[in-house]
């Protein structure tokens, strides 16, 4: 027996990237960004950010792309997957993500939208169709993220 669960508390770093594969599937990446606060021995309080991708299936997928955006506080509850691919000069990847099984947007500014949770059934971990989709990388952005 075994627990695969992650919860994650943090801002979208880009816009939600969204893709419709064949029969109307729709799948949605995006990046958040996760902060951890610490003191050094100098007495100055430091900051590690954390990105991680969050993979989006169907309805959920949907939802992100009509509410989700660049600097959206966003509550995610979901598993890790880890993924391989070959590029196209036969390199091999590996990617590990999250696929989730429900949302819900946290911003004030955002309270007019109805709530986004949103259970999902499992997916396969890695649909055929879906490859192509999916291993384009996404570059980490430098830009300041507005928290």
């Amino acid at each position: 027996m075994g627990v695969n669960k992650v919860i994650l508390l943090g801002y979208v770093g880009i816009e939600p990237e969204v893709r419709y594969l064949e029969r109307q599937k729709c799948v949605a990446r995006l990046r958040i960004a996760t902060n951890e606060y610490y003191t050094n021995e100098r007495g100055e309080t430091n900051t590690i950010t954390e990105w991680h991708t969050v993979i989006f299936w169907g309805k959920s997928a949907q939802n992100v792309e009509k509410y989700v955006h660049k600097g959206t506080l966003i509550y995610v509850e979901g598993r890790l997957q880890t993924r391989s691919y070959e590029d196209s000069a036969k390199n091999s990847h590996y990617v590990t993500e999250i696929v989730a099984r429900s949302f819900q947007i946290l911003d004030r500014a955002n309270t007019t939208t109805k709530p986004t949770t949103t259970p999902e059934p499992a997916v396969p971990a890695t649909p055929i169709a879906l490859e192509d989709a999916l291993n384009d990388p996404i570059p980490l952005e430098e830009a300041p993220i507005p928290f």
